[in-house]
């Protein structure tokens, strides 16, 4: 980085501080996210397994609580944050941003590989990393601490490792073998999305053509090898192969075709292009400034093609989503960092041009550079603001806080089937206060959770608890 790049630098800082950190500080969590906090913080105090997570004693999807929704190794990274920090609030919130952090670092190591020559475009290394972040899905699920974040790091990772072979051409079974092994991770972190890297070696050589097509094709069969490998390694175990069984049959299979999200098959394609809108729009607008002042966008093909290249690659990672009605905006968001660098090569000769016009000494570069300051000292300022707020769920969130100030640690709580049926109220009292909650009449309950102003059940002798609620209210049961 020199001097010229500085003001950009810290700009993209500040982004990255203003639209992740406040969030992360704040109490409330989308419920996808929460509920794989409480998977890994319950697998960090021996509460289920690697291969057998407990989300809680009463989950009925499947038996004696285990948790099959997802592939188990991303709960299982952010279990050891758990075990490292301990269970207060912040520990996911940690995680997401690291996993944030890892995601930017692939971005610039990407970079930085694909430019080794040529110095001026080096630095602009904060370019993707600042379009990256400003996608409103990808900070919205780094908020959330979404498992595709995670998954996002081994997809980026095994692409680099890729790249390695094909741009390097050194170490390359080294390097075939790591990309192997995270493709392997990604798909343990949330299933088939996390193959797409297999496609990066064949698209390189199609764009390229800087090796043979047999070297290509041999490259491309040992990196599919390896992840099929690792695959055959886990399944004689047949805890493995049930776990895994259970989540590609009667979770991924079953939801495809008995619980569609989407009423359009495109839906995909509609949310992929609204969220890079602002991006297209940006290089669009630089295109034409570039166009009226008679310079040239790119130069060299080769630049066009590395844009299309990772372009073509962002479209491998989310449109094939589309081959099925189960489509929901993050689920495209390991494809987002290949769509933020595709768009960076595309404007970053422009750039390169413009910045190397700065004046350091000129009073626009002190006056940009002391706005950034501020706008980074903003960012901060504002990220401590709101440390201790409610971001989301401020009602049951309060509710929440007053019945485990009053039920037991590690209690099951009799509710009414609404109550049950709000998952949210399920995962605080689960995330904090180790507190399950059930419709069954298996359980000998002593507590027992109902909406505010509904009527009291009939079948028990109950006593409310006076606290101050908003939305629920909790009530001792009498047994005789």
């Amino acid at each position: 980085m020199n001097k010229k790049n500085l003001p950009f630098v810290l700009l993209t800082l500040s982004m990255f501080i203003v639209l992740i950190v406040p969030a992360l500080l704040q109490d409330g969590m989308f419920l996808d996210g929460l509920q794989y906090s409480c998977v890994a913080k319950n697998m960090a105090v021996g509460k289920g397994s690697f291969w057998q997570p407990c989300f809680s004693d009463t989950w009925w999807k499947s038996y004696s609580g285990v948790f099959l929704e997802q592939p188990p190794f991303g709960i299982w990274l952010q279990s050891l944050f758990f075990r490292m920090f301990g269970e207060g609030m912040y520990v996911e919130r940690f995680y997401a941003l690291v996993t944030a952090l890892v995601n930017a670092l692939f971005i610039i190591l990407i970079w930085k590989l694909l430019f080794k020559n040529k110095t001026d475009l080096l630095k602009l290394w904060w370019m993707p990393v600042l379009f990256w972040i400003s996608i409103p899905v990808c900070y919205w699920s780094v908020q959330n601490n979404m498992l595709e974040i995670t998954m996002s790091i081994f997809t980026l990772a095994a692409v680099y490792f890729s790249l390695r072979v094909m741009v390097l051409k050194k170490l390359k079974i080294v390097n075939l073998i790591v990309s192997g092994l995270c493709v392997f991770l990604a798909t343990l972190t949330k299933g088939l999305p996390g193959l797409f890297p297999l496609v990066i070696i064949p698209l390189y050589w199609f764009m390229f053509k800087n090796t043979s097509w047999l070297k290509a094709l041999l490259y491309t069969l040992c990196l599919i090898c390896i992840p099929l490998v690792a695959y055959g390694i886990v399944m004689p175990n047949p805890v493995a192969a049930h776990s895994l069984h259970f989540y590609f049959f009667e979770r991924l299979l079953s939801r495809i075709s008995d619980d569609p999200t989407a009423t359009n098959r495109f839906d995909t394609l509609f949310r992929v292009i609204s969220e890079l809108l602002p991006i297209m729009i940006t290089v669009a607008t630089i295109f034409m400034i570039s166009k009226i002042k008679k310079q040239k966008i790119v130069s060299e093909k080769t630049q066009f093609k590395t844009a299309m290249f990772f372009i073509i690659t962002g479209c491998s990672a989310s449109l094939p989503l589309m081959l099925t009605m189960v489509q929901k905006g993050f689920y495209f968001v390991p494809a987002l960092p290949f769509f933020a660098l595709g768009f960076a090569v595309l404007l970053a000769e422009i750039v390169a041009r413009w910045i190397v016009k700065i004046n350091v000494q000129s009073l626009g570069y002190k006056l940009l550079t002391a706005t950034v300051v501020l706008m980074l000292c903003a960012s901060l300022l504002y990220s401590g603001y709101k440390s201790g707020s409610i971001s989301r769920d401020e009602a049951v969130v309060h509710d929440v806080y007053l019945f485990g100030s009053v039920i037991p640690k590690g209690s099951i709580v009799k509710v009414d089937k609404k109550v049950y049926d709000n998952w949210s109220v399920q995962c605080y009292l689960n995330r904090y206060f180790d507190i399950a909650v059930s419709i069954s009449d298996q359980f000998h309950y002593k507590y027992w959770i109902k909406e505010k102003n509904k009527l009291q059940p009939e079948n028990a002798k109950l006593k409310k608890v006076a606290l101050p609620t908003e939305t629920l209210e909790l009530y001792v049961i009498e047994h005789p």
